[in-house]
């Protein structure tokens, strides 16, 4: 169960020093309180160790915003306008875990941490403080020219002190050429090209920096306190990771914007992205934070938009959009040649780089292969080849797209989008519990005789199609070195189409708004998530295990699923 209290606060105010100097602060707090409840009896096949456990967690968050802007916008002359912006923002939050686990139920199925045997606590605050000082220009040439530039130093309370303040710029162009194709705009009604290069400064989450202490569960101990100290530790000279971005494109419009078309070609280089990389554990320590590395990522987006009818009581809006990335590893650290972000364990599967990989790849066990085919040992059973993990799988998809509408009829509003992705895996850590436990339908065949597809031995040295008969019965199913390790099972295609969103809106007449002397009014009711078509077996396979920021993808099952979200909003203006 998950029970959560928040409340938000901000303010806004504007001073306007004269007719082209403006001064403007918005300041916000956000505070909440999350309380979690775990419960998981002895028979469940993550408790069956500890004869079942309960734990209650407790997350407090304050978080402080403020942002300060001065900005200056005078028209150097009749060609030429130019604006200024400079500001101060300053991020503070705070994070408080208190967590307790119980292990070892008295009474079957009782959900309290007072039912429990063996207790186990833990409490950490987090404090985190970004301060930055920010630029922006931008000049404008006969509204035809366009060249911003931007400028920010941050400081972070996440990094060494001889590190904490870095500077990242931006320079952007662009040029609206339509009057060199169409003056009249009558077929050909807009045309921009535009150009930009970024680089953007990424910092680490608290405790990236050196070993920490931390209160033990093993004490007190004979009445003597004590602590515990991190089996993380990172570099004490980490610097933030920076990404420099290349970005080329082009926005068309045609028959008065009826129909609009944007594309954009995007290159990124991310360095000394900031990764936990997995030491031996004879060093003390089981992960080590390091800048680690040189990433590409070279994109292509396209958003296609038009007006497919528009009358006097009915219109209807159509949007299409697609977008590719691909990525590639261009070098590690030197003592590195391969970087693990996430491991299953047992069952051998790893999100894992080498020099050349794509972000994202997932190495693993396969079964044994004879000329591409699958080889049948003489029980009957596949065979899984433990003698090297191999490229088996990638996260990231092929391709992404969407298709989103907006229809009107006299009062009423109907809008929907439907999104769709194309590849990309998954690995399901809570699977492989299914098949063992058979509670899955990938398990429903079972208790029958089955002569397997692959080639067996003929004893000669050669190969031919299998004959062997087996049993396939639990035993099989949880068999590691002949079905729930091979990456043909574990890994699956992710791909899907969600239904992302509707609303469905009623504008109230002109004629009632005016009797209620009310500018507007309207009712909304709208939702996420509702449809999902996936040939993925588990839950939604959008949900991360992995919080965002973790550089992980790709493995989901042990999280919280996505839910559908429902909202009834009603609007008035005055």
């Amino acid at each position: 169960s998950d029970n959560v209290d928040r409340w938000i606060a901000s303010v806004n105010s504007t001073w306007k020093i004269n007719n082209w100097i403006k001064v403007t602060y918005n300041g916000s707090i956000d505070n909440y309180s999350d309380s979690r409840n775990r419960f998981a009896p002895p028979d469940l096949d993550v408790a069956t160790q500890v004869k079942g456990f309960v734990i209650n967690e407790r997350i407090r968050f304050t978080g402080l915003n403020s942002n300060l802007l001065v900005t200056f916008d005078k028209r150097i002359n009749d060609d030429l306008n130019n604006s200024l912006t400079i500001g101060n923002q300053v991020d503070d939050t705070e994070t408080g875990y208190d967590m307790i686990r119980g292990e070892g139920l008295n009474v079957f199925n009782f959900n309290n941490i007072g039912n429990t045997t063996n207790l186990y606590q833990k409490n950490t605050v987090t404090k985190q403080r970004v301060v930055g000082v920010f630029g922006d220009y931008k000049l404008e040439y006969k509204d035809k020219l366009f060249l911003s530039i931007t400028g920010r130093n941050d400081w972070t309370s996440t990094l060494p002190k001889a590190n904490r303040s870095f500077f990242y710029p931006s320079v952007g162009l662009s040029y609206l050429f339509t009057d060199l194709i169409d003056k009249n705009k009558s077929t050909f009604s807009y045309g921009k090209l535009r150009a930009s290069w970024a680089k953007v400064g990424k910092i680490p989450s608290a405790e990236k920096v050196g070993r920490f202490y931390y209160p033990d569960a093993n004490f007190p101990f004979n009445g003597n306190g004590g602590f515990g100290i991190s089996s993380t530790q990172g570099d004490l000279n980490l610097v933030p990771e920076t990404k420099t971005s290349y970005e080329f494109g082009a926005d068309l419009g045609f028959f008065n914007d009826r129909i609009q078309l944007e594309y954009t070609y995007y290159q990124n280089n991310s360095k000394n992205q900031i990764l936990p990389v997995s030491v031996s554990s004879t060093s003390g320590i089981s992960t080590y934070w390091v800048n680690a590395g040189e990433m590409k990522n070279i994109g292509h987006e396209v958003l296609l938009k038009g007006t497919i009818f528009k009358g006097q009581d009915f219109s209807w809006k159509s949007a299409i959009s697609w977008g590719a990335n691909k990525g590639k590893v261009l070098s590690l650290p030197n003592q590195l040649t391969n970087l693990t972000f996430a491991d299953s364990g047992a069952a051998g599967v790893v999100s894992q780089v080498y020099v050349g990989d794509a972000p994202g790849t997932f190495y693993g066990y396969t079964w044994t292969y004879v000329d591409g085919k699958r080889l049948i040992n003489a029980n009957g059973l596949p065979v899984v080849d433990y003698s090297a993990r191999k490229k088996v799988g990638n996260a990231f998809p092929e391709w992404v797209g969407s298709i989103s509408n907006t229809l009107k009829y006299k009062n009423f509003g109907l809008s929907f989008m439907f999104e769709y992705k194309k590849g990309g895996d998954a690995y399901d850590a809570g699977q492989r519990n299914g098949i063992r436990n058979g509670s899955l339908a990938i398990t429903d065949f079972r208790n029958e005789t089955a002569t397997l597809d692959g080639v067996m031995s003929n004893g000669s040295g050669g190969y031919v199609p299998n004959t062997i008969p087996t049993i396939i019965d639990a035993n099989y199913y949880r068999n590691a070195g002949a079905y729930n390790t091979a990456s043909e099972i574990l890994i699956q295609d992710a791909s899907w189409l969600k239904l992302r969103n509707i609303s469905l809106s009623y504008s109230f007449p002109s004629e009632l708004i005016s009797k209620l002397k009310l500018d507007s009014a309207s009712f909304t009711f709208s939702g996420s998530n509702f449809l999902l078509w996936t040939p993925f077996r588990g839950f939604d396979p959008e949900g991360n295990q992995y919080s965002a920021g973790s550089n992980t993808y790709g493995f989901t099952g042990l999280n919280v699923p996505l839910t559908q979200s429902y909202s009834i909003g009603f609007n008035v203006g005055f």
